[in-house]
């Protein structure tokens, strides 16, 4: 019973490990991080909007599902998840409101985007979406 646990376990935080897109070790290698985060360019997110809106960002452009076409460059700039820009407010009982929509700027080939973006409503206690407003 034990080895099953194991076994699932590895498998589990294996197939979560290689959905995330790393540089390789050796290149990862050189990188060093700041001893302090300057407290003049810091941002703080309290953890119940962290959580929110990766669920939302998670739901409206998930890792791996838009492929970018080289060839089509609003089609790129759509698939990068930095073209977007996340406004979130807590609620009512554990509810945080997730606004994303596309950044002021981004991907304008020919004139502005419209409608590129959601709303969401989020239980954070419960990891669940309660509402999606287009």
């Amino acid at each position: 019973m034990r080895f099953l646990l194991l076994l699932l376990l590895s498998t589990v935080s294996c197939v979560n490990a290689s959905a995330i897109p790393r540089v390789p070790a050796e290149q990862a290698s050189w990188f060093k991080f700041p001893r302090h985060f300057p407290d003049e360019e810091r941002q703080s997110i309290p953890g119940p909007l962290a959580a929110a809106i990766s669920l939302a960002m998670e739901d409206f452009h998930p890792q791996g599902r838009w492929r970018q076409d080289a060839s089509d460059m609003m089609a790129a700039c759509l698939a990068q998840r930095a073209s977007y820009d996340v406004i979130a407010f807590p609620g009512p009982e554990d509810q945080v409101f997730v606004r994303i929509s596309l950044a002021p700027g981004a991907c304008q080939e020919e004139g502005p985007l419209l409608d590129v973006g959601a709303t969401y409503a989020v239980d954070v206690r419960q990891g669940l979406i309660l509402a999606v407003q287009q």
